[in-house]
């Protein structure tokens, strides 16, 4: 009987270890810089700064379909910072949206910096984007950056089944 009830501890302990480290794992492939995901940049105010760059999309997608009117578009910086928000009008088209940076004449966080990679969000949820990673890169620039998401994100997947997809998965 002892033998089992320490071999459901050592379970129940790996388990718990496991969990953490892919906790970690996926906090780091989502291209978050500490030990926790990006947080979606919703309830953030944007700092608009005197330099921007600009993003656009003919072809956005969220659940499979164009991009509904009202749909949020919004993009953040590394650190999680808001740096541009845009509410489709057209469907599937967003943008000009600007890209704010980072106003070096202040102390606070304002935006991105020139070589950060940006994070865009579809109502919330994290988007996929083409080309695969997109870069702040300077002042006036104009990107096409195509966006696509699930309102059912796969952020909130539990952790056997991200195991389990990583298990069995080619």
């Amino acid at each position: 009987m002892r033998w089992g009830l320490l071999l459901v501890v050592v379970v129940v302990i790996l388990a718990v270890l496991l969990d953490n480290q892919l906790s970690r794992q996926d906090a780091l492939e989502q291209g978050a810089e500490g030990t926790s995901p990006i947080p979606s940049p919703t309830q953030q105010q944007i700092a608009e700064t005197p330099i921007w760059m600009n993003v656009y999309s003919p072809s956005s997608q969220l659940d499979g379909q164009p991009l509904p009117p009202g749909t949020v578009v919004e993009a953040s910086d590394p650190q999680g910072v808001l740096c541009g928000r845009f509410v489709v009008v057209q469907e599937g088209k967003y943008g000009l949206m600007p890209l704010y940076a980072d106003d070096p004449s202040s102390p606070r966080d304002e935006g991105a910096l020139p070589l950060d990679v940006i994070t865009f969000w579809l109502n919330g949820n994290r988007a996929a984007t083409t080309p695969a990673q997109v870069l702040w890169t300077t002042y006036g620039d104009v990107r096409q950056v195509d966006l696509r998401a699930s309102s059912a994100s796969g952020e909130t997947q539990s952790w056997l089944a991200r195991t389990l997809h990583r298990l069995f998965s080619p």
